[in-house]
């Protein structure tokens, strides 16, 4: 079930783009979106997600950007990271139905090797994904996976596995191997306390 962005959300990944914007190193360009669109959609990404997994996605917005993102959700224990891509429309589709195989474009979750060091601190990492060039409107999940398994079976590489190279070297995270939302909203379920503040779009 896809996840509705609403006038609110928008408002306020708006206003952490622009307090988070001087703090922030990309690790990457885009050339369909500048550096501003992607913190917003990053910000959009983890409100729609939080809301996904049952939390209150108004909950752990940081009070300032000083320091390094710890996670988007910190939870008790369990610390978890969002990663929102945006996807042509038509092979968005395909992909949430299963019908994108993992060799083909669009079908690996990539981590740019610069956020590698970052995931020794996360339990987790989630991913979601809008339309592309559809104004963000519905955010749709695309799974999530132990951070463990991801450093366990994946290193860095410039190829992609369909006879290109990626603009830097990063983790290609097969889609099939990513788990369904719901068992993720199932665990922070049984361990759920009193977020603390996290945001930071990523």
């Amino acid at each position: 079930m896809p996840i509705q962005i609403t006038d609110e959300m928008r408002e306020a990944a708006g206003r952490e783009a622009k307090r988070r914007n001087p703090k922030i190193k990309h690790h990457f360009e885009l050339e369909y979106m500048s550096g501003e669109q992607r913190d917003i959609v990053g910000f959009l990404g983890e409100f729609a997600c939080k809301e996904c997994l049952g939390l209150d996605w108004r909950a752990g917005i940081r009070e300032n950007y000083d320091t390094i993102d710890r996670g988007d959700i910190l939870q008790t224990d369990i610390v978890v990271d969002i990663k929102t891509e945006t996807i042509p429309n038509e092979i968005l589709m395909k992909l949430i139905r299963g019908q994108v195989g993992d060799d083909q474009p669009y079908g690996r979750r990539l981590i740019n090797q610069e956020q590698i060091p970052l995931l020794e601190h996360y339990d987790y990492v989630a991913w979601g994904a809008f339309s592309r060039g559809m104004n963000n409107g519905l955010w749709f999940s695309l799974g999530y996976l132990e951070t463990a398994f991801i450093l366990e079976h994946y290193r860095p590489t410039i190829r992609t596995p369909f006879g290109t190279r990626y603009n830097e070297p990063c983790m290609n995270i097969r889609q099939s191997q990513l788990k369904s939302m719901y068992g993720l909203s199932r665990i922070l379920s049984a361990r759920r306390g009193p977020e603390t503040p996290a945001s930071g779009g990523g």
